[in-house]
């Protein structure tokens, strides 16, 4: 921890004498302190009078970016368009990517430990305008953020920025590998399945054009968006899985999110094996304990009453079995409700410590 924060502080010095350099000379000049033009200018050719930083041989550049560390790289490229269309693969690097927990299966990443790179950038871009939040692992404004002093003297922010929460205390949502939902992740699909999506869902968000969705028809022609994929990376089993995202009323018409996901599970040998890696679908039982107990048909989860529902064996192999898990993510008015925080991600460290543990004991499910 202490070498992370000492080479935060030899860093931004460096990074910030760069920032520096930017807005000099073509401001002066009646340029545009950032180009808008499509087309990227070599760098240091005449047409990058815009700055005295672009202004520099390009291997002077490149030497200069090597030296800093990724999340200051990052936050040097997205000052500039003309240094961001050059290096843009630079804020693509993996380590930067918002931390899905099912398919990284990596506590550290997917944590708010200050250690991990994504954190840090999301700390170096804070601002008097946006924060981090270490529920939601990105930026909010200030003003959604729990306890904040907005009067800070000029040129400061507010203090302890490493324990942020927002006061929606939202926190993530983890459906399968490739889908994890924050709170405003939730909030777009709802307006979206409700048929209220605004302009800027459309302009931004649109989510006809997310390739991880197809949109289908319940039986009672609502809205319902389908997710499709598959688990090949576990060390026991196969996983094919379908999420289904629709709307549905609970009780005095009041509506909430549901979840509704069918998995299809195949063990890799014919042997249930004595020690099991753990898959979760929900944040606290476990798909595969459910999937093989000899007793239990249909059970839910004590603690965010999701429901697990063994919809069928397979045909021909005994260790296959086909299991449907019903999770109720929360209403449809903001901040999230109770619900939506039973089915979050635990923050803890000491929980994921245990998250992904080998367990001998199979869970022998009891409550039906």
């Amino acid at each position: 921890m202490a070498t992370i924060f000492h080479q935060r502080t030899i860093m931004h010095p460096l990074l910030r004498n760069l920032m520096m350099a930017i807005p000099s000379l073509g401001t002066r000049r009646g340029y545009s302190r950032i180009p808008q033009s499509p087309e990227i200018p070599l760098l240091g050719s005449p047409q990058h009078g815009v700055n005295s930083l672009l202004r520099l041989p390009p291997h002077i550049l490149e030497t200069i970016l090597m030296l800093l560390p990724l999340p200051s790289r990052a936050c040097l490229v997205l000052t500039c368009h003309t240094l961001y269309r050059a290096y843009k693969l630079i804020i693509r690097d993996p380590q930067l990517r918002f931390p899905r927990l099912l398919a990284n299966r990596n506590s550290y990443i997917s944590s708010s430990n200050p250690g991990v790179p994504r954190n840090i950038l999301l700390h170096q871009l804070q601002n008097h305008h946006w924060a981090y939040c270490s529920g939601c692992l990105k930026l909010h404004p200030w003003n959604e953020m729990e306890d904040m002093d907005y009067h800070t003297a000029r040129g400061e922010l507010p203090d302890a920025r490493l324990r942020h929460l927002c006061n929606a205390r939202a926190g993530i949502v983890d459906l399968c590998p490739c889908i994890s939902l924050t709170a405003r992740d939730k909030f777009r699909l709802v307006r979206y399945l409700a048929g209220t999506a605004e302009d800027k869902d459309r302009h931004h968000y649109p989510i006809e054009m997310d390739e991880r969705f197809k949109l289908r028809r319940t039986l009672d022609g609502e809205r319902c968006l389908v997710h499709r994929c598959e688990i090949r990376d576990h060390p026991h089993v196969w996983i094919r899985l379908e999420v289904a995202l629709y709307l549905c009323p609970i009780h005095n018409g009041i509506m909430s999110l549901y979840a509704s996901t069918a998995y299809y599970v195949d063990l890799w040998s014919p042997a249930r094996p004595d020690a099991m890696v753990p898959y979760f679908a929900c944040p606290h039982r476990s798909l595969l304990y459910f999937a093989f107990s000899k007793t239990s048909r249909r059970t839910s989860c004590l603690f965010c009453n999701s429901w697990f529902t063994e919809t069928g064996k397979h045909r021909f192999r005994d260790e296959g079995r086909n299991i449907r898990v019903l999770r109720n993510l929360g209403g449809l008015q903001w901040p999230p409700d109770k619900q939506w925080r039973k089915q979050r991600r635990h923050r803890a460290k000491i929980s994921y410590d245990s998250y992904w543990k080998d367990d001998t004991w199979f869970w022998e499910w009891s409550r039906v």
